[in-house]
């Protein structure tokens, strides 16, 4: 009876903790266990309107939003009810990670991963003012929910060159 009760308790664990599409890596953070970046080879074109030595900041409703973009295709998200956590965007074991596009006519989508509910992807459709800011319209997942997320984000805090902390490269 016993060995059935921990084979019972044992199943359980192994049947739950595979429901999860994300793991940790060696940062701490929570990536994709598996990744499938719809994104990642998505061409970047007139990409240098994109301030990659800022961090961009938006607001919806009460949340701040917080995103770093590479001149290779990555970017990094990270949201907070509190605008003085923008310091986050630093380190590597903060907010979620992804790819963003871009094309001719100034439309970007950035596709990121979210650990929320065992993990899934989440891709924010907008487009890429003149003047550098981005204005979000919508978000979308991959199932086919869909919904309005109208948030502007400007590039508002501009990286310091001699920190070390903020030259990291990305390695998803």
């Amino acid at each position: 009876m016993k060995t059935f009760f921990k084979l019972l308790i044992g199943s359980a664990f192994l049947f739950h903790s595979g429901c999860y599409y994300f793991k940790i890596d060696q940062y701490d953070r929570l990536v994709p266990k598996n990744p499938r970046w719809e994104l990642k080879d998505s061409p970047r074109v007139d990409a240098s309107r994109i301030d990659f030595d800022a961090i961009y900041i938006g607001k919806f409703v009460s949340t701040f939003w917080f995103m770093r973009f590479w001149e290779n295709g990555q970017v990094k998200i990270y949201s907070s009810e509190e605008y003085s956590e923008w310091f986050k965007m630093e380190e590597r074991n903060f907010g979620g990670i992804g790819y963003f596009s871009l094309d001719k006519a100034g439309n970007i989508e950035v596709e990121y991963f979210s650990a929320v509910a065992q993990g899934f992807y989440v891709t924010a459709i907008g487009f890429l003012r003149e003047d550098g800011s981005i204005e979000i319209d919508r978000l979308t997942r991959r199932s086919g929910e869909s919904w309005q997320y109208p948030m502007l984000l400007r590039p508002e805090i501009d990286m310091p060159e001699s920190n070390a902390e903020w030259n990291w490269v990305p390695d998803w």
